[in-house]
């Protein structure tokens, strides 16, 4: 419930159709908000957070949380899922930096390889501050990131997608659902 509130009150102001969630049916939700919260999956790069999430949550046995860089915990976060997951990619480098010679300023090319590489090809795939990466705010150690990129890499998961953008412009969630 405490990671939910925050994300409504991170985002709330950017994205006022929160019926977006409930058109979306997948019963897992990786990685931030569920309409079905017995399945909510949730990586933390930073110590301090991951530990005050910890122990935020730790009654909370509908959350599990990890530790450490999202490209890296992915595959063990969605070994288990089987149905079509909603996963919400909103990573960004460590405050102090020390984690941008591995994947730069966000991981999010490297997050979408891993989805990639998940035998389920039909997830809903929310990108975060996707107009950011249009005004150069994101690289990756390749180089800069942009919308289209994201919108090329998603495709190759399956090239059936389609891509609506929410919220208003600088507070964007790029969706791709089929």
């Amino acid at each position: 419930d405490a990671m939910i509130r925050e994300f409504k009150e991170e985002t709330g102001a950017m994205v006022k159709d929160w019926e977006l969630f409930a058109e979306i049916p997948n019963p897992y939700i990786a990685f931030f908000v569920s309409h079905q919260p017995a399945n909510i999956r949730s990586v933390e790069v930073w110590e301090k957070l991951y530990r005050e999430f910890k122990y935020e949550l730790a009654e909370n046995s509908s959350v599990r949380l990890y530790h450490g860089d999202s490209p890296d915990i992915l595959p063990m976060m969605m070994a288990d899922i089987t149905e079509p997951a909603t996963i919400f990619l909103d990573a960004h480098a460590a405050v102090d930096g020390k984690d941008r010679e591995k994947y730069g300023k966000s991981p999010v090319v490297f997050e979408l390889e891993v989805i990639k590489k998940h035998p389920i090809k039909n997830h809903t795939i929310m990108v975060d501050d996707i107009d950011d990466f249009d005004a150069g705010q994101y690289d990756d150690v390749n180089g800069p990131i942009t919308s289209e990129m994201i919108k090329a890499k998603i495709k190759d998961i399956n090239p059936n997608y389609n891509f609506k953008k929410y919220g208003e412009e600088g507070h964007t969630i790029l969706v791709a659902h089929l």
